[in-house]
């Protein structure tokens, strides 16, 4: 008789006595177990559905699954400590927490942020809202993120053959470089925002520096940041993530190779 909990199971529901034990080893006792063997997979499969949406508890191979569903993506590198703790910061966070603190966590969690990170903060626009253009569009290599990155493939020109190609013959002819579907490079697609209407400059947040207030209390001034141009679309992605529907995201950052 094996140790297996289901094996256990199905003794208890025997008859009492001796009679109905079977003799270890023999041709009913192997029976059972095997049977116990196959329902005790079973028992497991059951055990892991509750963990299902546990970030501390799901089995590490369905880990990813579950980042997928809160939006996590993981990157390479990351141990699997920090990816549980990671998903549970999004999983329950509170419900009515404002974007702003849920971005500049998220920063921190992820090493942009204040608590020993590059030292990127979240800025709400109010109190009154700064001119996004004086912040934003007037100084060299700032942007607004709003959609995310948009990369683009870029198809082989001039799309028609040339005189020296149709000099070749038939065994020399090399592969053709006009066909649908064939491109030399492949880029980001950069189409620049330009700061809304002055009703819509609340809806303008800002990721940055420290940053300098005029008397009113309107952001005068912020620092930039600079971080690695590897971390790039981290960055995006964890703001855009994060960022309510509809706002836009004044980038102060600059990017190092």
């Amino acid at each position: 008789m094996s140790g297996l909990f289901m094996r256990q199971v199905i003794d208890s529901l025997m008859p009492k006595g001796e009679f109905w034990q079977p003799a270890p080893g023999s041709d009913l006792d192997n029976f059972l177990d095997g049977f116990a063997e196959n329902e005790e997979a079973v028992l497991h499969a059951i055990e892991t559905l509750g963990t299902l949406r546990d970030p501390w508890n799901i089995p590490l191979e369905l880990l990813s699954d579950l980042e997928r569903d809160f939006g996590v993506k993981s990157e390479t590198g990351q141990n699997e400590m920090f990816r549980r703790e990671y998903l549970a910061s999004m999983m329950f966070k509170t419900n009515s927490i404002p974007s702003d603190r849920k971005l500049q966590l998220a920063l921190n969690l992820a090493g942009f942020g204040t608590s020993g990170g590059y030292g990127l903060r979240v800025y709400r626009n109010e109190s009154p809202a700064a001119d996004p253009t004086i912040l934003i569009d007037d100084v060299p290599g700032r942007y607004y993120l709003v959609n995310g990155d948009v990369w683009v493939a870029s198809p082989v020109y001039p799309q028609t053959r040339s005189l020296e190609d149709e000099k070749l013959t038939v065994a020399q002819e090399p592969p053709s470089k006009s066909s649908a579907g064939y491109y030399d490079s492949y880029g980001e697609y950069s189409s620049p925002y330009t700061a809304p209407a002055e009703r819509y400059w609340p809806m303008v947040f800002f990721v940055g520096g420290l940053v300098s207030r005029k008397d009113d209390g309107s952001i005068s001034n912020i620092t930039p940041i600079t971080i690695p141009l590897d971390r790039r679309q981290e960055l995006h992605r964890i703001v855009m993530r994060c960022k309510s529907w509809g706002s836009w995201a004044g980038m102060c950052v600059e990017y190092e190779p």
